[in-house]
């Protein structure tokens, strides 16, 4: 099993204890998972992950998937902030495009809510030697089956707070 998968599973796993145990923890965790899977990309599917996706009940996932995403979509769009939807696709996360990411990443971080980075930029040698600003701007907004639309009012909630502090502070 690759290095990053163990940090990724606890974290997950914590994550659904928060009550018990401090987010942070599962936080730092999925946060490490990440920076191991940034270094190594292709892997197969894990056991575990395999032995999971046996037991879910895709149909079901898929329908929470898509409403959180066209939840986040409308708030998205209100807030005239540029991002990836398709109502016809069933989306893990939905990506937007904004100017200082890494803040708004940090406010949701803050709030204990992870938002990966999906497109990092590595190195000339391996993202070539034109810088493509995808790289920059890129966050992604996870709206998998975990999570309700409280979870998503929560992301948008934030995102807000950070735009206004933004545009007052421009």
């Amino acid at each position: 099993m690759p290095e990053f998968v163990r940090y990724k599973i606890a974290g997950n796993i914590l994550k659904n204890y928060s009550k018990l145990i401090n987010d942070d923890i599962a936080l730092d965790l999925l946060k490490y998972g990440e920076k191991l899977l940034n270094k190594d990309y292709l892997h197969h599917s894990s056991n575990v992950s395999t032995y999971l996706m046996d037991k879910e009940n895709t149909q079901v996932d898929a329908e929470i998937r898509k409403s959180n995403a066209k939840f986040l979509h409308e708030k998205l769009d209100d807030l005239e902030i540029i991002h990836l939807y398709d109502a016809n696709k069933v989306p893990f996360f939905v990506p937007i495009f904004i100017n200082d990411r890494n803040k708004l990443r940090s406010a949701m971080f803050q709030n204990k809510i992870f938002t990966p980075v999906h497109w990092p930029y590595e190195s000339n040698r391996l993202n070539g030697n034109k810088k493509n600003k995808i790289y920059d701007i890129e966050l992604s907004l996870i709206c998998d089956q975990r999570y309700g639309i409280d979870d998503m009012k929560r992301m948008i909630d934030i995102i807000e707070e950070w735009k206004e502090y933004e545009n007052r502070n421009s």
